[in-house]
């Protein structure tokens, strides 16, 4: 009788080899359903600065006059329109100054007529020789004091008037209110901000560059504005004429799309040159934990490469692409997911 020994120990080592071909937690083993050949471009080099997206326009609205608060009509967020009125003050003080000064100019007018009919009297009777000549002078002197008296009395009230428009804050332009600093019974005082708000109607990125940096820009200029994992081909808008004695940097004002809120943070990015490497569209990126990596078709199938990533490479289509800094080569296949 033939011994079955061998032949057990035969099947187990084959079952071990099969064994052995099962991938290792960084592979994966895959039907490919599309591909894409890598192949190296042409990668431009960017200068890389943060910057911060601002409103076109932004009013901090104050009053000139003193005064409680009497109501506040807006608040964070909401939209208004241009003349809107968002604030109002107590105008008890305003009232009180308004009959002063009207009362003021009554008694300046009729002053006044009596100082006309003085001087018209004595006109006649010096015509006369009923009264000496520095009598009629000095009724002449009268009148021109009262008519003095009633311009003055004029601009007092006209000043008055004037204040009383700025009991009630209205809204310079449509926009939106940023900021509340007051509340019914506050104090308002001149100078000090009530309301903030932005316009509505454009946005900018603001960034500050080395002065080398910024001689390489004109108005006009096109960079790239990255938001948002966002990316957005834009133009300069303002340059500083000057750079900031103390940091020594220039102020850049980019246009920005509408939508971008303020406040928020950019990554403005200014052409240096060229290299040539690979570039990866991001959706073909597989994301674990802090590893990236690519799925590659092989003759066996779908491997899982972990790669390593550089910055993300403007595109004109709006699309995000990273640098593949090592671990992908030129005529090797992605799949697309």
């Amino acid at each position: 009788m033939k011994p079955v020994i061998p032949v057990v120990t035969a099947v187990l080592l084959f079952a071990g080899a099969c064994s052995s071909r099962t991938p290792s937690d960084d592979r994966e083993m895959r039907t490919a359903d599309s591909t894409i050949v890598v192949r190296e471009d042409v990668i431009p080099e960017y200068l890389e600065f943060h910057g911060t997206v601002r409103a076109g326009r932004r009013a901090e609205l104050s009053t000139r006059m003193a005064g409680r608060v009497d109501s506040v009509l807006v608040d964070i967020g909401e939209h208004v329109d241009e003349g809107q009125i968002l604030v109002t003050l107590a105008s008890a003080d305003i009232r009180l100054k308004r009959q002063k000064a009207k009362a003021a100019l009554a008694l300046a007018e009729a002053a006044y007529r009596e100082a006309v009919k003085e001087a018209g009297r004595m006109d006649t009777l010096f015509s006369q020789d009923a009264v000496p000549e520095v009598r009629r002078d000095r009724a002449h002197l009268e009148l021109a004091a009262a008519e003095t008296r009633v311009a003055v009395s004029r601009a007092e009230l006209s000043e008055v008037e004037n204040a009383a428009t700025y009991s009630s804050i209205a809204a310079p332009w449509s926009g939106t209110i940023v900021d509340r600093l007051v509340d019914p019974g506050d104090l308002a005082a001149p100078g000090r901000p009530i309301i903030v708000i932005d316009d509505d109607r454009a946005r900018d990125a603001e960034v500050y560059l080395p002065v080398d940096v910024a001689r390489r820009l004109s108005v006009g200029s096109a960079v790239t504005v990255s938001y948002n994992h966002a990316v957005h081909t834009a133009t300069v808008r303002r340059i500083a004429g000057a750079a900031d004695s103390g940091a020594h940097l220039v102020k850049i004002l980019i246009r920005v799309p509408e939508d971008w809120i303020p406040g928020a943070p950019v990554v403005v990015s200014i052409p240096a040159g060229a290299h040539r490497g690979v570039v990866v569209d991001r959706q073909y990126l597989v994301m674990q934990g802090q590893l990236t990596g690519v799925r590659i078709q092989t003759p066996y199938g779908q491997v899982l490469r972990w790669i390593r990533l550089g910055g993300m490479v403007p595109d004109s289509t709006g699309k995000v692409r990273y640098e593949v800094v090592s671990g992908l080569r030129p005529g090797e296949e992605v799949v697309v997911r």
